[in-house]
């Protein structure tokens, strides 16, 4: 099944590199998983990244996959290389905080979403997977200075987010209109966006205090 509008395929586009992104946070956590069953149990979990990923880039056409998802697969490369975590809890942190903006994303933008991609997206993992990484954090019993020091990860990791999901946003205008309900290129549009990276950015800081992580 593919998508059959712009709006559609932009969103599916976005959806698919998502979780693609995951698949790869997920297997860095893997990496550094302190025992065996938990990196098992991280690499299961990541099943149902690479299966969300599969059914949403179902939507976008073939012919014009890589069109469509390249530009964010590239914005999601630059993240990749900038965060690169060297602890279990700074990949934790930057696992929660990637699929805590992913449902904030969703939960601010599902109303303007065309019925075929969200009906095609129900069954978003993302929920199961952002309780299960905040549980695994909560339960870590972390000194002063790797509290700090993850703090200080988990800012660098918030602040890299904001700047490719600016720069996603201002070179895909099909899937700011897609997101905002807005016209391309209108003053209502920019105020729009503008608001919804500053939500991602607050629900990001909210996870990490709840946490009792600086943010």
């Amino acid at each position: 099944m593919t998508a059959t509008s712009s709006d559609d395929v932009a969103i599916a586009a976005l959806h698919g590199a998502g979780w693609l992104l995951c698949y790869e946070t997920l297997a860095e956590l893997s990496g550094l998983a302190p025992q065996t069953l938990e990196a098992l149990g991280v690499a299961r979990t990541s099943a149902g990244a690479v299966e969300a990923a599969r059914r949403s880039l179902a939507l976008v056409p073939a012919d014009s996959a890589d069109q469509q998802v390249g530009p964010i697969r590239q914005a999601f490369a630059s993240l990749q290389q900038h965060t690169p975590p060297g602890t279990w809890p700074e990949a934790l942190v930057k696992n929660l905080l990637l699929i805590g903006m992913g449902l904030d994303l969703v939960r601010h933008t599902r109303e303007h979403w065309p019925p075929a991609v969200a009906k095609v997206l129900e069954g978003d993992p993302g929920p199961d997977v952002a309780e299960l990484v905040t549980q695994t954090l909560a339960g870590l019993d972390l000194d002063d200075e790797q509290r700090s020091r993850t703090s200080l990860f988990g800012r660098r990791v918030i602040a890299e987010m904001s700047a490719q999901a600016q720069r996603i946003v201002s070179r895909e205008s099909r899937l700011a209109r897609a997101l905002t309900g807005t016209q391309s290129g209108t003053s209502e549009e920019v105020a729009r966006t503008t608001e919804l990276l500053q939500a991602l950015v607050e629900g990001a800081a909210e996870r990490m205090l709840a946490l009792g992580l600086q943010p």
